[in-house]
């Protein structure tokens, strides 16, 4: 057994082989923080702890303190193992703390770790000293450019990859294949982790994070570094701004959002120092915040932006285009119609094509809103004169999906089926015919197109069309919330058309719970069709389709809709549903309700009610007995809970 070899790698792996060669039959276990790399080397990497870090804190805080009583405190125990992303040495040293300290008034103190979680006993040595201590062992073992590296990955809170990275590095001059080297090789050593949900990426512990930013603003490359990150996420505003053609725009709406905290903390920075990139980036933030319904908070950030001194003409009318849809989205048309028409004045005054096409894109849209579908279609018509004057052809077939919308919400089924058919005609007339349709509208326009032209074709009733769209819709590999969800709706209702009752309440359900905005006339049709369904198998049928559905994830409610059969809902230890398993293993993971309801795919209040049923069903009282329940069941369980 041989402990901490990270410090004599080089000079080990001499040892080890010679030792492996004179004694084939001898086994030599290691740890280290970086693995040796030896021939014969079998790698098992210690992930933090979850569950059992709570277990750790109550022991050692019981040592520290005779009368301590982890039930307590078991909530905020939880929160502070969290916090310090289960590392034991972290752990043990913050329940070190309890002798003069309490769960309570320790985890605010979070912020200060590295100089309060400190070993207090006597005889402590070396890198075991403080949390201090330890990370600075690790990062001392680093090079010169591992050291630089990992100190600018810490402007990063929402994790990184290659290209985010190198936007940080940009200054060092490094080829793509030196960061990844770099990238991979600080994982290697334990320095950053890998993002199990999002290959490609990887993360920096907080505890880890700190360090690095004391040692970036010893090394004074903070604002630096800062700069370059800012200017790199502006990049992706201008591209927008320009109106990228279809898969471009998808890639980089992909790329947002993988980096979406990155912007959030960006934003935060700019503000503070009075970059002039800010209300771009301001803007770019709260279009994507607005697609996960954060609605009050996109409204916070356009309101700053406008009242900022810094922001040019041009960003004001963008702000103002979406803070009139942010409006629409929460009922307030009033507002909605007067952002809409200051956007309009401002960008016409700016003649920019891009400003105004926007600005004129919220003017049709609000005015169809409030109930003058001819105003909005006038102006559609406009938008459309003005995309082919700029040569913005492949910009048409979107505005023509946005009128067929204001028409099919003002009940004219008939033009709203002629403008989807112009519309389809006009994008395919640019897609390669030789591709499937997953394939030529796997972008967020040829999806939102798909998408209105199901809701028309299910309200026309023509049921063949309508499946076949919503088939596309659901099966294109383009993340879109509310478009998704829409198409199960339209399932449903072809449902209650084929008289599957069952089916169509249990899909109706699924999406209520995951919840989002319906329009009032698609509200009508859904509330129609489940009073159908409801009447036809009676009220205790449709109350057990409806529970179904309601604890389902957003994968299994696409998978329900496309193949039509329900999924075997219990779980191998046969106490919770699926899905209430599914939630008590991401509690043992270490997950808040948020994060739980965002890797779900449902909302946060549904997690609690979930959460409310397991601790029934466990004759639990907490989260932390939650925990240990799902640890324990996960070592015998025959098949994993989902994981969406």
């Amino acid at each position: 057994m041989l402990d901490n070899c990270e410090h004599v790698v080089d000079g080990l792996i001499d040892v080890v082989s010679k030792l492996r060669a004179a004694t084939p039959e001898l086994h030599i276990v290691t740890t280290s923080r970086e693995a040796l790399r030896a021939q014969g080397e079998i790698v098992m990497v210690l992930e933090p702890m979850r569950a059992d870090a709570v277990l750790l804190f109550s022991a050692r805080a019981s040592e520290s303190r005779s009368d301590f009583d982890p039930a307590d405190w078991p909530d905020v125990i939880a929160k502070i193992c969290d916090r310090l992303d289960g590392l034991p040495l972290a752990i043990e040293l913050a329940a070190g703390q309890m002798d003069v300290l309490t769960p309570e008034t320790l985890l605010p103190k979070m912020a200060e770790r590295l100089d309060l979680l400190v070993d207090a006993r006597r005889g402590a040595v070396g890198h075991r000293r403080s949390l201090r201590d330890a990370i600075q062992w690790s990062y001392d073992l680093l090079d010169k450019p591992e050291q630089e590296m990992f100190a600018r990955l810490s402007v990063l809170p929402g994790g990184f990859d290659q290209q985010s990275a190198a936007a940080v590095t940009a200054d060092l001059g490094l080829p793509p294949a030196n960061v990844w080297a770099q990238l991979t090789g600080l994982a290697r050593k334990s320095m950053i982790v890998i993002d199990p949900q999002r290959p490609g990426r990887f993360r920096m512990l907080e505890s880890l994070r700190m360090f690095g930013q004391e040692r970036l603003l010893d090394a004074g490359g903070v604002v630096p570094t800062q700069l370059l990150l800012l200017d790199w996420l502006a990049t992706f505003e201008r591209q927008l701004a320009e109106y990228q053609r279809r898969d471009e725009m998808t890639m980089t709406q992909r790329r947002i959002v993988a980096e979406l905290d990155n912007l959030r903390n960006a934003v935060d920075v700019a503000a503070t120092i009075s970059h002039p990139s800010y209300p771009g980036l301001a803007i770019l933030l709260s279009r994507f915040l607005a697609h996960n319904s954060d609605l009050a908070e996109v409204e916070k950030l356009l309101s700053d932006v406008l009242n900022n001194p810094l922001t040019s003409p041009l960003h004001r009318a963008n702000a103002l285009s979406w803070l009139s849809k942010n409006a629409a989205r929460q009922g307030d048309l009033d507002a909605a119609v007067r952002h809409s028409d200051d956007a309009v004045v401002l960008a016409r005054e700016l003649d920019d094509v891009n400003a105004l096409t926007m600005a004129l894109t919220s003017f049709m849209m609000t005015r169809g809103s409030n109930g003058d579908l001819a105003g909005g279609v006038e102006v559609s018509k406009e938008l459309i004169a003005l995309l082919l004057r700029a040569g913005r052809t492949d910009q048409v077939d979107w505005i023509l999906t946005k009128q067929a919308w204001l028409l099919l919400t003002g009940g004219d089924l008939a033009a709203a089926s002629n403008a989807v058919a112009e519309a389809i005609q006009t994008y395919e007339s640019q897609a390669d015919q030789d591709q499937p349709i997953t394939v030529r509208f796997a972008n967020h326009a040829g999806m939102n197109l798909l998408h209105t032209a199901a809701v028309t074709a299910t309200m026309q009733r023509d049921d063949a069309a309508a499946a076949e769209y919503v088939m596309a819709v659901l099966t294109i590999p383009v993340p879109d919330h509310d478009n998704v969800l829409s198409a199960i709706e339209c399932a449903a209702l072809l449902a209650v058309r084929r008289k599957k009752h069952v089916l169509a309440l249990t899909l109706m359900a699924g999406t209520a719970a995951i919840g989002r905005q319906v329009q009032t006339f698609w509200t009508r049709q859904l509330e129609a069709a489940t009073s159908t369904a409801q009447h036809t198998i009676g009220l205790a049928a449709a109350r057990a389709a409806s529970a179904a559905g309601s604890a389902m994830t957003l994968p299994q409610l696409i998978d329900l809709a496309v193949n039509g059969d329900r999924p075997i809902d219990e779980d191998p230890t046969g106490v919770l549903t699926r899905r209430e398993l599914a939630v008590a293993m991401r509690v043992a993971d270490g997950l808040t309700n948020a994060q739980i309801a965002g890797e779900l795919s449902i909302s946060a209040r549904t997690v609690a009610s979930h959460l409310t049923n397991i601790r029934t069903k466990l004759n639990v009282s907490n989260r932390v007995e939650v925990a240990l329940w799902a640890a324990r069941t996960g070592e015998f369980a025959n098949e994993p809970a989902p994981r969406d």
